[in-house]
């Protein structure tokens, strides 16, 4: 039993996908390992060099990250991009940046007042 909790037509898709990898690792998944997946393979399906992240995907985030000023826990109010700096007033502080990322959800990124106001096309794409 796989513990996924489906019905009865569902359970037997899980169990095809799941018996079709079986049969191309050679193994029951159980013993099939990430990190050597497909390894002897001529044309690999995931080509290049194999690799886990054991402290898990995270780690690619923080890299990324290093040496950014990341302000996190700040409600953003308003975004002022027509200078050379950007401007960013948040409930706690005000920032001066190079550039911005803005990972806002649709339902809240239109609550930030934007200068300039975000072009019709942006505007179009979040509602």
């Amino acid at each position: 039993s796989s513990g996924i909790n489906a019905e009865y037509g569902e359970k037997r898709l899980i169990q095809f996908h799941m018996s079709n990898l079986e049969y191309a690792c050679g193994a029951q998944l159980n013993g099939v390992s990430a990190m050597w997946w497909d390894q002897h393979e001529e044309y690999s399906q995931f080509t290049g060099d194999h690799c886990l992240f054991h402290r898990g995907y995270s780690t690619i985030a923080e890299a990324l990250a290093k040496g950014l000023d990341i302000r996190l826990n700040q409600e953003v109010s308003h975004i002022d991009y027509s200078g050379d700096k950007v401007i960013v007033r948040t409930t706690k502080d005000e920032f001066l940046a190079d550039k911005v990322i803005v990972t806002l959800p649709v339902a809240i990124i239109l609550d930030v007042n934007f200068h300039p106001l975000l072009p019709d096309w942006k505007v179009h794409a979040i509602n």
